[in-house]
């Protein structure tokens, strides 16, 4: 039998059809995961002479004070943690080894894995690091900077990024200073012979949660500890140790039970 060939204009146009479909489901695939990767921009400020508590997707806390924007997701990416400050802010970050967590404060960028730091810039655009848990890591963002290792402080010192020099210098920070940095937060959760209705009342304004005691004894109960720089299930872990109770979190709602005190 005879073959019979097919017209070149309609092997043309099937051709032409075909790479038309697949470029429209190229493009749609693309559209669609780029639209579920990026998270939500959210940006907060605080007004002058005020402190503003921002609790962040992964637990972390931070303490935006007096006229300071903060810049973050409204979920973290996979691989880090990444913010952007203008102004001051005291940082509980909380702990993930395998997610660093990054500030750009001006020039400055801070990495850490899990600690409690204060970032303050000044008008020059210095920046100014005081650590109280932990290690940070300093980079400056400045191509003269780019070949020189980062800078490490710990707890009870002190970083100044001159921006003007692109220099790092470190230096023992006053307790005055780092006693000034917690002001107007919740920071110190050092409690001393306290009721356990305060301590209670205190960890549910901290953390925005809803803290119940099946029995009303256990308000009566006076702890001595300290959950500073904890998280709240770190914190609920140490208090049921301390005083032998046990606790259920069911979302933003915290359930102690317990004998209590008479």
């Amino acid at each position: 039998p005879a073959i019979r060939l097919m017209p070149s204009r309609w092997v043309w146009r099937i051709s032409a059809s075909i790479a038309l479909i697949a470029f429209i489901s190229y493009f749609g695939w693309k559209h669609t995961r780029s639209f579920e990767v990026s998270p939500k921009i959210i940006s907060e400020s605080s007004a002058i002479g005020s402190v503003n508590k921002i609790l962040l997707s992964d637990g972390s806390i931070v303490w935006l004070k007096n006229k300071s924007t903060l810049t973050y997701p409204e979920n973290f990416g996979k691989d880090t943690r990444n913010v952007t400050l203008q102004g001051e802010a005291l940082f509980e970050v909380a702990k993930d080894a395998n997610h660093p967590f990054i500030i750009q404060c001006g020039d400055l960028t801070t990495k850490v894995l899990g600690t409690s730091f204060n970032i303050r810039q000044t008008d020059d655009e210095n920046v100014e690091v005081v650590v109280l848990t932990g290690q940070v890591s300093l980079h400056s963002a400045s191509k003269v900077q780019e070949e020189k290792k980062p800078v490490f402080i710990v707890p009870n010192e002190k970083a100044v990024y001159n921006n003007a020099t692109v220099q790092v210098a470190t230096m023992e920070a006053p307790q005055e200073e780092t006693i000034a940095v917690m002001k107007g937060t919740d920071y110190d959760m050092h409690f001393e012979d306290t009721r356990m209705d305060e301590i209670v009342s205190r960890i549910a304004g901290k953390f925005n949660v809803k803290v119940s005691m099946e029995n009303e004894k256990l308000g009566n109960c006076v702890v001595t500890a300290d959950f500073t720089d904890q998280s709240l299930t770190k914190t609920l872990d140490i208090l049921s140790k301390v005083l032998s109770v046990e606790f259920e979190v069911e979302g933003d709602s915290v359930t102690l039970s317990g004998k209590g005190c008479e």
